[in-house]
């Protein structure tokens, strides 16, 4: 239709039927409750006002909680609840029934920027946000938390919209419309709209409610209505033009039949349109702007507000689409074929009201009926007269027709096309092409019937073609050139039911009550039982066999059998019995095409195409299908088949086959085991689950033993959760006591997160495959559990104000002033989400640090955390993106105390300069080892083989002692995880107290008394340990090199010294392990007495220096300390014993060390039973102590007789010593004597080490 008649309304109102006002403020919104009992519209005064429709006089509620304009409202389809949005980016959800907010004084900051459109899901379980800020974001109406990640949309979002059957969700913004499947993040797809028009925005959006159609409103450039395909994405007929006039449309909705569609502009219009033929059939007009408008629920009535500041509610108008108008007694008698009586009526009629164009209209179809034309032509003459109609002008069309007075006919129906639209066009189509058909214009009358261009509904299509085809059985329609036409006709009945053909005459077409015709009167009634006193059967019946045929000619066999099956199926037993002998003729021909192609068994052959790996599946579609069609199916078949288009991703096709089963069979299990196949592998994992419910009902109440046996397979979806849950269980057991939601910025402890993750696809994904006793094994299921709760953790300098737990608890992240700590955790948690990781930890905010109980578990449990983490991520807030290679070093992030566990816990590292980008834009998804690298350039560190544990102490203290802390006590609990202990957190005991505890569990667990060589100063908690970590950062005494071992050896068997040597062995061999414990250390050594003098020239207070001397020692260097010792006095008359002692080193005993665990026991292989040798030992056995060969022993002697690093003790109490420091290392070496091994045999003991 030309855009100027689409902008003549037919029906112009500036007056509503009723007024909601006035206010002081513009009407942005409006929506009404699914009961059409209220309606609640937003305001520009920050409020909403909730109004009952039903009764005038109660005032509404006024609905207070924004703080800017209320651009957007909305109701849940159940009307349980109301969402709005305003101009500052809040949203707020009230209550349905009370219009108070669900949560009183709490709005949600939803967006940075105003919300334009807000929607509900189907279920009112999700509710959808659009913004200015470019995002739109889902939430959950019953926590009101963000749910999922937010879908960043590239541009302004003016409107959003849920489809009917929530599937899609559809985004309009300036710059396109995004189609996306909400539950997955998903963009199915994306249109240009509007804007590919003179670049318009894409202001609103509406669905029609079958979903069929997406509506589309344009900005000024183009202020239309355009209609897109859901099944395509392309769009459907012309454009809605009409506001030419306007600024562009501001919002749309389609009433409630899906017929109209009601669009507001700046013009101060409404207009009403009809989607059929585009139309504006009506236009209502407000005195300003028009922002927002609706539908009522019953369809009746629009409610529109905007500038004027009310809500105006306007009558939709009743157009009238009838034809004929005739009163049932008459219309009785046209059906009866009783003429005299209906003219009889009409006459009766007319003289009552002599005016009466209708009437006079049909007296001349009845007289055309009876075959007297110049009667039929008078009365069509006088109807028009009176008043010009569709109707009078049809009847003088056909009445022209009888007289033979073809020109003047087609003048009088295209005098009547004036008064149509839509469907009346396609009648008058009709009926022009069944007079010109009487009048012997064969050729005239079927092109007249073929397709028009602008036919509105596939009714009208359908009928177009059952005339069609009806005219050319009786006429020459093909001979005369309408070939292709035929075809397209033929094709268009053959696709329909018997039913659907009457449905398209009589449906619509009812008020047009009789015909004159040659052969037959044609009453369009939903009683006829003929259409123009066709045979509506043989038109069905003729169409199929044809098109059936032709495909079959054509060698499109698929496609043949799937018209002959649709015939078959939609016969009833006449028509098939009629049609014997030609189905029994196709179908034998049908299997001779396969035989030709070498499929004699056509089952068999689909059988084995499905089972080949290296087929296409739609071969055995194509097979499978043959088989159905030519009615000699089983379960078995469909079944199979609904596999294979599985395979071809043909999910709804495979599921209509599983659900054939389950009708055909609805006692047996199969059919719902094909079902839930298809569903699982569709990934609609809820309706999978039922599926294989009802599966397990199905075996359970099953006679059949072999089903019962079967049914054992299976585990029910409660064992199925039990498994799940005690894995999950396991894994929270190493995983932080709270978390971060990544997608909406809240904290969740285990039991929300568990409850997450029941919510959650992954879960119902993992329910749904956990079908069999097989499948519940638990590495498969762990994987799941593990990537959805994976988690990541942040290493980071604490710098200003941090947020803690009480700053952010039951807010989002997001949501709070990004400054100072904020702004550092809204990034991380940003840079996690992005990863693909929806769980975060901080140990700012994820930790309660006034709980007593909470904070040490969290120190003891934190390396755990970081090494079972996901990712960790480390933020330089000190490294700029100017910075190059080695800045890491110089970073304060290397020297803190808590960072080294940080970095050596996780398996898998990212580094981030202060802009939130990669450390030297190092886009791997692992930096640790080049990180490992350039640490070791920097700081000689290499933590390549690091475990943690007690294998490699001095390296590990080496590690941390240049670390510093807050906290002093920090410098050990930090050290927890990596040496692998586990003591309790005592806040306030200091430094020394709580190193000493650390270094005091390390000797006692490992007996290493490497941990002991140090200089510094001693600590209070045992002198024999240092202060702090920082002496740690010195080398430890150096070991002898082979060659001079081999030397020393050489030199002591030549001195026949074998014998002592084994003595001295087996003497230290059996000495006791170091004991470390309450503060004192009980340390086996080879202690050697000295004495001390003080210098005499030392006139010094503070610091003393003294020479020491032993008799089995070389020469000794001073010391000086800083405490008086004194060996004697004459209040001390007993002298005070001093010990120089190197303690006992059991490695150098050269004995197998089994405490490496690098290879567990599990992984094992026990070698063949061994056999005794002659000396009673199995071979390889380890010789007893005494035994020990003699090259052992030496080798020992030669470790012994070099120097090594001793330390003084001094007698405390009894047989209690105390380490007494010195500046420097004292060296000591035994004297080389004949009698230097039977010396230190003589010397070796085990001391008391005690506090200072």
């Amino acid at each position: 239709m030309a855009d100027s008649d689409a902008a003549q309304p037919i029906i112009q109102t500036i007056l509503p039927i009723r007024e909601f006002g006035a206010h002081e403020h513009t009407v942005y919104a409006v929506a009404v409750f699914p009961g059409g009992q209220r309606m609640v519209m937003g305001l520009g005064d920050n409020r909403l006002l909730l109004w009952d429709l039903k009764d005038n006089d109660v005032a509404p509620k006024k609905m207070e909680g924004h703080g800017g304009w209320v651009w957007t409202v909305a109701i849940s389809r159940d009307g349980r609840f109301i969402a709005s949005g305003d101009h500052n980016g809040e949203l707020v959800i009230w209550d349905g029934d009370t219009g108070g907010p669900v949560t009183p004084g709490q709005t949600i900051k939803a967006h940075s920027a105003a919300i334009y459109s807000v929607d509900f899901s189907q279920d009112g379980e999700v509710l959808a946000t659009g913004s200015m800020d470019k995002v739109t974001r889902l939430w959950n109406t019953q926590s009101r938390k963000q749910q999922g990640i937010p879908i960043n949309c590239n541009d302004y979002v003016h409107c959003i919209r849920y489809s009917p059957s929530g599937e899609h969700l559809a985004i309009a913004t300036s710059g396109d419309i995004q189609i996306w499947s909400p539950g997955r993040r998903e963009l199915i797809k994306s249109l240009k709209g509007h804007t590919e028009f003179n670049s318009a925005w894409n202001s609103s959006l509406a669905w029609t409610p079958d979903g069929r159609q997406l509506l589309s409103a344009g900005s000024n450039p183009d202020p239309t209505i355009r209609g897109w395909d859901t099944s395509t994405w392309e769009q459907v007929g012309s454009p809605c033009r009409g506001n030419t006039t306007s600024k562009g449309i501001n919002t749309l909705a389609v009433n409630p039949t899906g017929t109209l569609v009601a669009s507001v502009s700046h013009d101060h219009y409404v207009r009403l349109w009809r989607l059929s033929d585009r139309r504006i059939i009506a236009s209502f007009k407000h005195s300003r702007t028009v922002c927002c408008v609706t539908f009522s629920t019953d369809g009746k009535h629009i409610l529109s507000g905007g500038f004027d500041k009310k809500i105006s509610q306007w009558a939709v108008p009743s157009l009238d689409s009838k034809i004929i108008h005739i009163d049932s007694t008459i219309n009785k008698a046209c059906i009866t074929g009783d003429w005299d009586t209906a003219e009889a009526l009409l006459k009766q009629r007319i003289v009552a009201a002599n005016d009466d164009n209708n009437a006079y209209a049909n007296l001349s179809f009845v007289k055309a009926r009876k075959l007297d034309w110049d009667g039929a032509l008078h009365d069509a003459r006088k109807s028009v007269t009176i008043q010009p109609s569709l109707t009078g002008y049809i009847s003088g069309g056909i009445a022209l027709c009888g007289k033979g007075q073809i020109q003047d006919a087609i003048e009088a129906f295209d005098l009547a096309s004036m008064f149509t639209d839509g469907q009346s066009k396609t009648i008058l189509l009709l009926i022009k092409a069944i007079a010109l058909f009487n009048a012997k214009q064969h050729s005239m009358a079927t092109s007249h019937v073929h397709q028009p261009p602008d036919a509105s509904s596939d009714g009208d299509t359908l009928a177009c073609s059952i005339v069609e085809v009806y005219l050319d059985s009786l006429g020459d329609a093909r001979q005369n050139g309408g070939a292709g036409d035929f075809t397209a006709a033929v094709n268009a009945i053959a696709g329909s039911s018997e039913s659907a053909i009457c449905s398209a005459i009589c449906s619509g077409y009812e008020d047009f009550v009789v015909v004159r015709k040659l052969k037959c009167c044609f009453c369009l009634t939903p009683q006829s039982a003929q259409l123009f006193g066709w045979d509506l059967k043989s038109v069905w019946q003729i169409a199929n066999q044809k098109r059936c045929d032709a495909l079959l000619r054509s060698g499109v066999i698929r496609e043949a059998l799937e018209s002959y099956r649709y015939m078959m199926d939609m016969s009833d037993e006449a028509t098939k019995a009629r049609c014997l002998d030609w189905s029994t003729a196709f179908e034998q021909a049908c299997r001779e095409h396969y035989v030709a192609k070498g499929f004699a068994g056509i089952a068999a052959s689909a059988d084995a195409t499905l089972d080949a790996k290296d087929t296409d599946p739609e071969n055995a579609i194509e097979l499978y299908s043959a088989v159905i069609n030519l009615g000699s199916a089983n379960n078995t078949v469909f079944v199979n088949r609904s596999k294979a288009k599985s395979e071809q991703r043909l999910w709804e096709d495979a599921l209509l086959d599983a659900q054939r089963v389950v009708q055909q069979s609805p006692l047996s299990y199969i059919g719902y085991q094909a079902k839930h196949a298809v569903l699982h592998a569709a990934q609609r994992y809820d309706e999978a689950i039922e599926a294989f419910q009802a599966m397990l009902s199905k075996l359970d109440t099953s006679p059949d033993p072999k089903q019962k046996e079967l049914r054992q397979q299976y585990v029910s979806q409660f064992d199925a959760e039990k498994v799940i849950q005690k894995v999950i269980h396991d894994h929270m057991e190493k995983t932080p006591t709270r978390l971060l939601d990544t997608s909406t910025g809240c904290l969740y402890d285990p039991e929300a997160q568990t409850n997450a993750f029941k919510t959650s696809t992954e879960y119902r994904e993992l329910l749904s495959s956990s079908t069999k006793r097989a499948d519940l094994q638990t590495e498969r299921i762990r994987k799941v559990v593990a990537k959805y709760f994976g988690y990541v953790m942040l290493s980071h300098r604490w710098e200003g104000k941090e947020p803690l737990l009480q700053d952010i608890q039951g807010k989002s992240v997001y949501e709070l002033n990004p400054v100072d700590g904020i702004g550092k955790l809204q990034r991380f948690c940003e840079t996690a989400r992005n990863a693909g990781y929806r769980w975060a930890w901080s140990d700012t905010c994820c930790i309660n640090k006034k709980d007593i109980a909470e904070l040490p578990a969290s120190i003891t449990s934190m390396f755990r955390w970081y090494q079972y983490s996901a990712l960790t991520i480390v933020y330089l807030s000190d490294v700029s993106p100017s910075l190059g290679s080695g800045a890491l070093a110089k970073s304060a992030w290397i020297l803190r105390g808590w960072t080294l566990q940080e970095f050596l816990a996780p398996n898998i590292i990212l580094f981030y300069r202060n802009n939130w980008t990669p450390y030297l834009d190092h886009h791997s998804d692992n930096h640790k080892e080049f990180i490992m690298q350039e640490l070791q350039d920097a700081t000689g560190m290499d933590s390549r083989s690091f475990r943690p544990g007690m294998r490699d102490l001095r390296e590990k203290l080496e590690w941390a002692s240049q670390r510093v802390t807050k906290e002093p006590e920090d410098a050990a609990y930090s050290l927890f995880g990596i040496f692998g202990v586990y003591l309790p957190v005592i806040y306030g005991e200091n430094r020394q107290n709580a190193v000493g505890r650390l270094l005091e569990k390390i000797v006692a667990q490992s007996r290493d008394i490497s941990v002991l060589d140090w200089v510094g100063k001693s600590s209070e908690y045992n002198s024999c340990l240092p202060a702090d970590l920082t002496p740690y950062g010195y080398p430890s005494s150096p070991c002898l090199s082979e060659d001079d071992i081999q030397a020393s050896v050489s030199s002591l068997r030549d001195a026949g010294a074998e014998q002592v040597a084994l003595e001295l062995y087996d003497k230290l061999n059996n000495t006791s392990f170091p004991d470390f414990s309450n503060r004192r250390l009980h340390l086996p050594c080879i202690a050697f007495v000295v004495k001390v003098r003080r210098r005499r020239d030392q006139d010094q207070e503070t610091s003393f220096t003294y020479e020491m001397k032993a008799d089995r020692l070389r020469d000794l260097p001073q010391i000086t300390t800083e405490v008086k010792l004194v060996q004697s006095s004459r209040t001390r008359p007993a002298p005070q014993k001093f010990l120089l002692v190197r303690p006992w080193d059991r490695r150098l005993l050269e004995l197998p060390d089994f405490s490496d665990d690098t290879d567990s026991v599990d992984d094992w292989t026990p070698p063949p039973s061994p056999s005794l040798d002659s000396s009673g030992r199995f071979p390889g056995e380890q010789e007893s102590v005494g035994s020990q060969s003699s090259e052992s022993a030496l080798r020992l002697i030669a470790r012994l007789k070099q120097p090594f690093r001793a330390f003084l003790l001094a007698q405390k109490c009894g047989e209690e010593y105390t380490r007494i420091m010195s500046d420097h290392d004292i060296t000591a070496q035994v004297k080389d004597t004949a009698t230097v091994i039977s010396d230190m045999m003589d010397c070796v003991t085990t001391v008391e080490v005690v506090w200072p």
